[in-house]
């Protein structure tokens, strides 16, 4: 696990974060520049591939930059309902024209019954 981190985190933060042995990435002034955060990993820890299982708004905005290569989705079949129940991918509302949906192509489905394959 690394932290992904701003360069305007409270010098605080990141003495809590090496207190607890948590390594952590800054790029980014207000805002973590993901293109910029991803370059940094491959750069300097050699790493060729990311696997996330983060919330809606990270892999929202990995989604709004065009840095995901596969989405991997395991549906549950519950309901909670609710109007603050993180989404699936919550990221800011797209500014037409400039912003416009990412393609998807459907690789596989796999469906489990009674949890067994």
């Amino acid at each position: 696990m690394i932290h992904l981190t701003t360069e305007t985190v409270p010098p605080e933060y990141l003495a809590f974060l090496r207190e607890r042995n948590i390594p952590y990435l800054i790029a980014g002034r207000n805002r973590v520049d993901l293109p910029g955060m991803l370059a940094k990993v491959k750069t300097k820890l050699k790493v060729k591939t990311i696997a996330t299982s983060s919330g809606g708004r990270l892999s929202g905005a990995l989604i709004r930059s065009s840095l995901l290569d596969e989405i991997n989705i395991l549906l549950s079949p519950i309901v909670i309902g609710g109007y603050s129940i993180p989404t699936l991918f919550a990221s800011p509302e797209p500014k037409w024209p400039t912003i416009l949906p990412n393609k998807l192509h459907l690789v596989e489905v796999k469906s489990f019954l009674n949890d067994k394959m």
